[in-house]
C-alpha cells in the first residue's frame, strides 16, 4: 500500500440555506466593492483636477494606477453581479463544484486508478452527506 496526495473536488447540494448565504455574501463583497469605487473615483478626480494646474509624470503614473485599480473593481462588480444571477437560477437539490482540497488516498495493487484519482466530497448545509471514489459512493 502506498499514501499518495490527490485532489479532491467539494460540490455543494444546493439548499435554500446555502443559496441565502451564498447571495448574502456577494451582496456584502458588492457593497464593499461599491465604496472601494466610489473612493476611487473620488482620488481619481482630485489627481485629475490637480494635475491640471500642475502637470506632472507623478501624478500621471498615480492618475494611470487609479484607473487600472478601479477597472479591476468594475470587473469584480460584474463578476458579482453573474454569480448573484447564477445563484437565482440554482434550484434546490443541484450539486455545484464548490472548490477542491488535496487527500491522502490509499492505493494497492488492484485498485482502480479512476477511483483514486476521482474522489468528490458532498456537502449539505456543511455537513458532508456522501464521499464518492470514481463514482462509487461511500456513505460513513
Amino acid at each position: 500500500m502506498v499514501l499518495i496526495r490527490t485532489s479532491v473536488t467539494v460540490k455543494a447540494v444546493v439548499t435554500e440555506e446555502w443559496r441565502r448565504r451564498l447571495a448574502a455574501e456577494a451582496q456584502e463583497t458588492l457593497r464593499r466593492v461599491d465604496s472601494e469605487l466610489e473612493k476611487l473615483s473620488f482620488q481619481l478626480k482630485r489627481v485629475l483636477a490637480e494635475g491640471e494646474k500642475t502637470p506632472s509624470a507623478e501624478l500621471a503614473a498615480l492618475a494611470e494606477k487609479l484607473e487600472e485599480d478601479r477597472g479591476k473593481r468594475q470587473e469584480l462588480r460584474s463578476q458579482l453581479l453573474e454569480r448573484l444571477k447564477q445563484v437565482a437560477r440554482l434550484q434546490p437539490g443541484d450539486l455545484v463544484v464548490q472548490g477542491n482540497t488535496e487527500g491522502l488516498v490509499a492505493v494497492r495493487p488492484g485498485d482502480r486508478w479512476e477511483q483514486v484519482v476521482n474522489t468528490e466530497i458532498v456537502v449539505k448545509d456543511g455537513v458532508v452527506v456522501a464521499v464518492t471514489a470514481g463514482g462509487t459512493e461511500r456513505c460513513e
